[in-house]
């Protein structure tokens, strides 16, 4: 018999839903002031420029590092930016960068020859018919260019994680300071 969740986990679980959720509406409110390459630049120097004083570098070669860098902030985070201020909502937004799922496991398969197993298919397909039913109730408010941006920001992403995993073990921290 399964072990039930303490409530302090089901509520810091909720509590990192509702960052994530209101980090995309943040956006989207800099994105009418801030130019989203500005805006990207912005970020990433208020997030890592303190702490790289702070915090040592991981213990990765510089070309990993900066691959890792490129994929999983300039690239996701500039794509993304841009797809919001091409008209992709915030709402929508967030969902359609979780396709990064579906590209990080194709790519595990292809460049990390792990298998797939059937637990992760069923839950593909069931992530899939859930962007299709969202998909399919948008009202038309999407762009294609916000979509196409959003789109590539997950494969940004998806990458990001594959590079993350060749990795191996690296002090996370550092890894998002450094690679930010």
């Amino acid at each position: 018999m399964p072990a039930t969740l303490p409530i302090r986990q089901i509520l810091l679980a909720l509590l990192v839903v509702a960052i994530w959720g209101s980090n995309f509406v943040a956006i989207q409110f800099s994105l009418e002031d801030i130019p989203p390459l500005l805006l990207c630049a912005v970020r990433f120097v208020f997030v890592s420029l303190p702490l790289v004083f702070f915090v040592p570098r991981p213990a990765i070669t510089w070309r990993q590092l900066i691959t890792y860098g490129a994929t999983m902030f300039a690239g996701q985070f500039t794509l993304m930016f841009l797809g919001m201020k091409l008209g992709m909502p915030a709402g929508l937004a967030s969902l359609v960068l979780q396709f990064q799922v579906f590209v990080s496991l194709a790519l595990s398969v292809v460049l990390l020859g792990e298998s797939v197993r059937p637990v992760q298919v069923a839950g593909a397909l069931v992530a899939a018919i859930g962007f299709v039913v969202v998909g399919r109730h948008t009202g038309g408010e999407v762009t294609v260019a916000g979509l196409v941006c959003i789109l590539l920001a997950a494969v940004s992403w998806g990458f990001a994680n594959v590079t993350s995993r060749r990795l191996g073990k690296v002090n996370p921290l550092a890894l998002v300071v450094w690679g930010g």
